[in-house]
């Protein structure tokens, strides 16, 4: 399903590997996607975007592969900002019910045949979790897909209601002043989804269709909602306690509980982590010290995983390593051994073979942690406990205890994560301004005034414009080019054949006229007089070849530009011929032709008279 993304990814200069790759998909089977088209969008930036600069590069790749799969998207508002734009308006027919008015109204806008899609069903809880989770781990492992034939009226889809629960609303207080995210546990998601207390109340209150006679549709989505959500939502998370708490409180991470990092802090030494594990250790029971010992036994030391990946590697080349990857990714991946094999051969020996150490060395890693759990399952946790109290352990172990067991003192996350997880945008600072041109000269205008207020700026305040048009229009820019000079070749080669073909006959007929023009000379014409006849000739060919060319393009011009509109839909897509244009291509012809014959009629001026008119 997403190999094709994949592959669009690596094409337009991201460095996805098959490892980043696979953990997306791990992400995916465990549902941290949520179902949802804007959740698979963060979770791609998540694992496969390096970079904060290659995130509008990254979005542009994302919109163009999914471009057709329908999300909720705002509505553009009219200059007042109170209602929908009369521009926007007459995109749409109106199927049913009317255009929304308040917050909490949206609309349906369903596709030309009126169907709509698995997610916007989903988002309209007329569609579970589980079976969106199904449809998606089936399209992953390449299986068939069960579709239904669902339908519903118009009558019953507006005044259709769902609930919108925001960010912040996952998250309760406990009476120690703490936070809980009750979207972790079954209890909690029943009682967000079930509580009158949770949530947003949005109605359907129109069902619209894109206007087959409209050039363009704005809305991208099924789901359409007013600017007056949009402000809704900013105001509701700027109002909600567990935002204004952290507002107040910028140094601690209110999630948590723990302070932010300030960049000052200092990593402890093995002397500091020795004493803090064995601080832990000192307050755990039996129970506790049983699970860490083998929790911290599973963990395989450093250099047995050295030497059993050199070990497994000895012998290994570069051929036997890409066809054992091949063979494994492309039944993965679901894609043709052929395509997986051009990507390995493009890796470098260097990237391919740490690629591989890092794949061993987990699997060692995991081979060894089974070997120790199947040894340690036949101790008593007390047992368990005794070889935890009586063990000297290594520096590595006391790392890995302190990792896992010793309580962090700072939060994992920064302020600005932990305000973006809880829904809270500030608006002054906006990450992204969508703008609408009205033409496109307005749209050039636009990338002129960006360019110009960029110019007086350092490069970490420029604006990052990204002109969607313009990359959604390269492709077929760039076809439409490739067209282009293919014609242009043809017509070419057949200017010159004909053109060589003018000048043969032309030829021809010299020589078939020779005796009349030696009457001509006797008579007193001039070689001038007869090389003027000849060139006429020519001329006269030229635009009647010209005039014919023309007229047939004229004709052949409307039944093809009918042909087109009706298979495109699309009234204004046509060929045309300016005057102009036929005016330059009579007169090319009348030059062509005139070229072509400047030789033979060159021959005819210079034949002696008394020759030509000895000729039979």
């Amino acid at each position: 399903m997403f190999v094709g993304f994949f592959y669009l990814l690596r094409q337009r200069g991201f460095g996805v590997s098959l490892n980043e790759w696979m953990t997306l998909m791990e992400g995916l089977l465990l549902g941290l996607h949520r179902s949802t088209l804007t959740g698979f969008y963060d979770l791609c930036r998540a694992v496969l975007v390096k970079s904060e600069a290659d995130y509008d590069k990254f979005d542009a790749a994302f919109l163009e592969y999914f471009k057709d799969v329908p999300f909720p998207e705002e509505l553009l508002p009219d200059e007042d900002g109170t209602g929908i734009s009369p521009l926007l308006k007459s995109q749409y027919d109106v199927l049913y019910g009317r255009w929304p008015e308040s917050y909490d109204e949206v609309v349906l806008v369903v596709g030309e045949n009126n169907e709509i899609s698995d997610l916007v069903m989903y988002a309209m809880g007329l569609k579970t979790e589980r079976e969106m989770t199904d449809a998606m781990q089936a399209a992953m492992n390449q299986e068939t897909i069960e579709k239904s034939d669902a339908s519903w009226s118009y009558e019953e889809l507006c005044g259709h209601t769902f609930q919108l629960i925001l960010p912040f609303e996952h998250y309760a207080q406990n009476a120690d002043g703490s936070w809980t995210d009750l979207s972790q546990s079954e209890a909690g998601m029943e009682y967000l989804y079930g509580s009158d207390e949770v949530g947003t109340t949005l109605k359907i209150v129109g069902v619209l269709r894109p206007d087959p006679d409209a050039a363009n549709s704005m809305v991208r989505g099924s789901l359409g909602y007013t600017s007056a959500l949009t402000q809704y939502v900013l105001d509701a998370a700027s109002e909600s306690a567990v935002i204004r708490q952290q507002l107040d409180d910028p140094e601690t991470d209110v999630l948590t509980g723990l302070p932010f990092k300030t960049g000052d802090e200092e990593t402890p030494d093995a002397a500091q982590m020795r004493e803090a594990v064995g601080a832990v250790l000192s307050d755990a029971d039996t129970q506790e010290k049983a699970q860490m010992y083998a929790d911290m036994s599973k963990q395989a030391p450093g250099e047995y995983l050295d030497s059993a990946v050199q070990q497994a590697m000895d012998g290994m080349t570069r051929e036997t390593i890409e066809a054992q990857m091949t063979d494994s990714y492309a039944g993965q991946m679901g894609t043709d051994p052929e395509t997986v094999r051009g990507y390995i051969a493009q890796m470098d020996d260097e990237t391919l073979f740490d690629y591989v150490r890092q794949m061993l060395r987990e699997q060692i890693a995991a081979q060894y942690a089974e070997a120790v759990s199947a040894q340690l399952a036949g101790l008593s946790s007390e047992q368990l406990a005794a070889a935890m109290d009586a063990a000297e352990l290594t520096d590595e172990q006391v790392q890995y205890l302190y990792d896992t067991y010793v309580p962090a003192a700072y939060s994992d996350s920064t302020l600005e994560d932990t305000l973006s997880a809880l829904g809270y945008v500030e608006r002054s600072k906006p990450s992204k301004v969508n703008l609408y041109a009205a033409t496109f000269s307005d749209k050039d205008t636009i990338g002129d005034c960006i360019e110009r207020y960029n110019s007086a700026l350092p490069e970490d305040d420029q604006i990052t414009y990204t002109d969607y048009v313009a990359l959604l229009m390269s492709s077929v820019t760039t076809i439409i080019n490739a067209i282009s000079y293919v014609l242009i070749a043809f017509v070419s080669i057949s200017l010159v054949v004909s053109s060589i073909m003018i000048g043969i006959i032309t030829y021809i007929s010299v020589l078939e006229r020779t005796k009349e023009i030696g009457i001509l000379r006797a008579i007193g014409a001039s070689k001038h007089d007869i090389a003027r006849v000849f060139n006429a000739e020519t001329l006269i060919e030229g635009l009647i070849a010209g005039l014919l060319g023309v007229g047939l393009t004229l004709v052949l011009i409307l039944p093809i530009n009918a042909v087109v509109q009706h298979l495109t839909d699309i009234a204004s897509l046509g060929a045309k011929l300016p005057w102009q244009a036929g005016a330059a291509l009579v007169a090319i012809s009348m030059l062509l032709t005139f070229l072509a014959g400047l030789i033979p009629s060159s021959l005819a001026a210079k034949k002696d008279p008394v020759v030509a008119l000895r000729t039979e």
